[in-house]
């Protein structure tokens, strides 16, 4: 497979690299490690539980956004943020050669 073919789960191996890469700082690991059990969780209660400002947390949230790790949605002011765990299953079984997963059901099309 090159680099510009994507695997079974249609992630090219830039898109997995930016996946592994975003997980590559503790704060980021902390945020996901929080949200798999929690479920969807607001900016603030996240903010607060891992001890950061949330102009760090902002940061943070982004290039997890933009990795494909996390799905956010906005309330009024209030940014909601959800672990995307196909992604992180997709890719660790693109690496091992396993199964793709089920759909995300709570996945929406945009």
């Amino acid at each position: 497979m090159t680099d510009a073919q994507p695997a079974a789960s249609g992630r090219t191996t830039e898109a997995r690299a930016r996946l592994f890469k975003a997980l590559g700082d503790p704060n980021r690991v902390r945020i996901v490690e929080l949200l798999g059990p929690r479920g969807e969780t607001s900016g603030s209660d996240i903010a607060e539980a891992v001890g950061m400002s949330l102009a760090l947390l902002s940061h943070h949230l982004k290039i997890l956004a933009d990795a494909g790790v996390i799905h956010t949605r906005k309330e009024g002011q209030t940014r909601y943020v959800r672990l995307n765990e196909g992604a992180i299953i997709c890719a660790c079984r693109d690496l091992t050669g396993g199964p793709p997963p089920p759909p995300d059901p709570g996945a929406t099309a945009g």
